[in-house]
């Protein structure tokens, strides 16, 4: 590009010489240059350099070549392959990949899904063997064969496959980190058609929003999101699901100071790509999509069982790093463990006192 617009003041320039030159010759001389003769060497001057400039435009273009495991050089092939097929702005060509690829990626969730749900039935049983597995210390060889047949077997009777359960996570985030990368790079690659690709009120996608509308609409559709499936967060295990819960809480308001300074593609990317997802898990919490598609409902909470709180949680962290008791009973068992100290100690002193001193208090000689 620097070299483009070099060349274009290059041709400005010469032509500006070759005008002041015909009039200096013109007055001096009228006889010597005709105006004809000088049209045609500008026209000649002008041609030689516009085929310069397409030919330097075409270099420019054709010197980026994308790798094949590159995912953020494939999703800049994607959004432009879009854009050349379907003669969209680059604004509606993110969303239209954005699209396509989440309902590439639907079969996944519900399989993610089927297998998350029946996980949240089996997991009192699983917690049970894991107990039984753990107390027994050091587990013989034929208790390690027992413990996986037993395991092998509870997957059997809820039919879980549990390597399903991170097949979403696998796909998704390569994906999300590809896109991200990808539109990142994309300004560099196509400065001039990215910033009049834009659509609506953003007409720019290498700027931010100028009204403020996509970070605000990106923060606020992750927030939705994460409320949306907070039931099945708290299914498996509501301490750790609650504490999760609301870490993404805090993650989604902590997001939006830095999306004000994102540009426009990357968060009409996010923005597509949360809303499409909403959309997804409304119909699977649908009952008669779970129904169909084998998705269970969560399990029913344990009577007197409640979720730990993000405070209670920051406040057992804390505990442990001082060493504190976490509970009462803790509490009570480490008192306990420092009277025995306190009086194994006291029965050593004395020990060591009547062997050195004696009945009579009188420090025996060695």
């Amino acid at each position: 590009m620097i070299r483009v617009l070099s060349a274009r003041s290059s041709l400005i320039r010469r032509h500006s010489v070759v005008t002041r030159t015909f009039s200096a010759n013109a007055n001096h001389d009228a006889t010597t240059t005709t105006p004809s003769n000088v049209d045609d060497t500008l026209n000649k001057l002008f041609a030689e350099q516009q085929e310069a400039l397409n030919t330097t435009s075409e270099a420019l273009q054709t010197a980026w070549e994308p790798t094949w495991y590159n995912l953020a050089d494939q999703a800049v092939v994607a959004v432009q392959s879009f854009h050349d097929y379907s003669g969209l702005e680059y604004g509606w060509s993110i969303v239209g990949v954005t699209i396509l690829m989440r309902l590439g990626l639907f079969p996944v969730m519900i399989r993610a899904q089927q297998t998350t749900s029946r996980m949240a039935h089996l997991q009192p049983e699983l917690t049970q063997i894991k107990n039984r597995y753990e107390a027994l210390g050091a587990p013989s060889r034929q208790d390690q064969l027992q413990f996986s047949k037993t395991m092998k077997a509870l997957f059997d009777k809820y039919q879980v496959k549990p390597m399903r359960a991170f097949l979403a996570p696998a796909l998704q985030l390569p994906l999300f980190m590809g896109m991200f990368f990808g539109l990142k790079k994309m300004p560099s690659l196509y400065p001039e058609e990215l910033a009049t690709g834009g659509m609506l009120w953003f007409p720019d996608l290498t700027a931010s929003d100028p009204l403020y509308i996509l970070p605000l609409a990106s923060s606020g559709t992750f927030l939705l999101l994460i409320e949306m499936g907070k039931d099945q967060m708290l299914a498996q295990d509501p301490a750790k699901g609650q504490l999760m819960l609301n870490v993404f809480r805090i993650m989604s308001l902590a997001m939006l100071p830095v999306c004000f300074n994102l540009d426009s593609a990357m968060l009409c990317y996010w923005t597509v790509n949360n809303v499409v997802t909403m959309g997804q898990t409304a119909i699977l919490k649908a009952p008669m999509v779970r129904k169909q598609l084998g998705i269970w409902d969560p399990p029913k909470p344990v009577p007197g069982r409640t979720p730990e709180t993000l405070t209670e949680a920051v406040e057992k962290l804390a505990k442990r790093v001082r060493g504190d008791p976490l509970n009462e009973k803790q509490r009570m068992e480490e008192h306990n463990q420092a009277v025995e100290a306190k009086k194994k100690t006291s029965q050593v002193f004395r020990q060591t006192s009547r062997k050195n001193y004696g009945i009579t208090g009188v420090k025996n000689r060695p």
